[in-house]
């Protein structure tokens, strides 16, 4: 369902970081973090960070 790249991002929304941290931590632009935010939370049917994190531990994706 989600990709490698989609799964890790998403488990470092769920510890806290912001787009900007996650971006210079995986040597990714700001814009590229917010495509695949935007994935994760179309592939997940979430309306927010929060509920894709709780979504994805619901599904044991987290």
């Amino acid at each position: 369902m989600l990709t490698t790249r989609q799964r890790e991002i998403l488990r470092l929304i769920s510890e806290g970081y912001r787009t900007a941290w996650i971006a210079a931590a995986l040597g990714i632009k700001p814009e590229t973090v917010n495509a695949h935010i935007l994935r994760i939370r179309e592939k997940l049917n979430a309306k927010s960070n929060a509920h894709a994190v709780a979504l994805a531990k619901d599904l044991g994706i987290l």
